[in-house]
């Protein structure tokens, strides 16, 4: 697990920004927040007030044009998040980035009277409307993250680390987060390097894989408890007059729960286009089978967004 993705969920009250702020600034991420979605949402057209009263907690009604808003701001998150490590304040990102490889989410909370107290003091308000003031905000959250995830935002199973802002300040959050996106980090490492120990497939057999590509990659689907069975089945591809098998091609992994075959190639291109013809092949004479080549480019990079390179 190499985390490049973080996400900062908040309660109303709990210095979400101030984290949010401090922690890309001592990774040296990239912080998508309010501003940085407006300032680059105004290249499809919208303007400040319009950008105001879509964002995420407005009380408008979630017609056609908000929509649209939403798909494309959640495009433009992944879109960046392909670019570069980022931070992401709110917008759902622990549904939107939900079981991402590299995504590290995190939940800030706070007691009621902690909140008041905050708010208090940064919005120069009295008890009475503080509380009114956090109790809307709450329930725009909820309300947002119910339309557009349908989801419930407070369940702590979406969370890698939950922190009670009561016991902290903002330096410590940071720290805090810091050093358990470390701790992540090695813990997935370690994991991965047990599991080449007990590598077996679906049927429970030990496979005899002839490259290391091949165990690295099984050993990847085992961390995420995908089944897989190594080279179960032989496709013939043509036959000589006399019925022998002239070509054939087997490919390295069948992923059962979802009814796809996986071939990886880390080879020369004049072997990749010889494979690529193969595949070609296949489907030509088997149209239902399901088949991915996975190139060398791609498994580098599969390779390094889990830190094995």
């Amino acid at each position: 697990m190499d985390v490049r993705i973080i996400t900062i969920s908040r309660e109303f009250g709990c210095n979400g920004t101030e984290v949010a702020e401090r922690l890309a600034k001592k990774l040296k991420f990239l912080l998508v927040n309010k501003r940085y979605i407006n300032e680059s949402m105004v290249k499809y057209g919208l303007t400040e007030e319009q950008l105001e009263s879509l964002e995420e907690s407005s009380l408008q009604p979630f017609n056609e044009t908000r929509k649209r808003y939403i798909e494309l701001m959640n495009q433009l998150i992944l879109d960046l998040a392909e670019e570069r490590p980022i931070v992401l304040l709110g917008r759902g990102g622990q549904f939107l980035f939900r079981n991402h490889p590299s995504a590290f989410h995190v939940k800030l909370i706070g007691s009621i009277e902690n909140r008041v107290t905050e708010i208090m003091a940064q919005y120069k308000l009295d008890k009475v409307s503080a509380l009114k003031l956090i109790s809307e905000q709450d329930r725009r959250r909820d309300l947002y993250i119910s339309k557009i995830f349908g989801g419930d935002w407070h369940d702590p199973s979406l969370y890698s680390l939950v922190i009670n802002m009561d016991y902290f300040n903002v330096s410590n959050a940071v720290k805090m987060i810091s050093r358990s996106i470390k701790l992540a980090e090695k813990n997935s490492h370690v994991k991965l390097e047990e599991s080449s120990e007990t590598l077996k497939d679906a049927t429970g057999s030990i496979p005899h894989f002839a490259h290391s590509s091949e165990e690295e990659f099984a050993k990847l689907l085992d961390f995420y408890r995908i089944r897989w069975l190594y080279e179960p089945k032989t496709f013939i591809l043509e036959c000589d007059s006399e019925g022998n098998i002239t070509s054939a091609f087997t490919p390295d992994f069948y992923l059962p729960d979802f009814d796809l075959y996986i071939e990886l190639t880390t080879q020369k291109q004049r072997l990749v286009n010889y494979k690529n013809r193969k595949i070609k092949r296949l489907k030509e004479l088997y149209p239902n089978v399901n088949i991915k080549m996975i190139y060398g480019k791609d498994y580098k990079n599969i390779l390094r967004k889990f830190g094995l390179i």
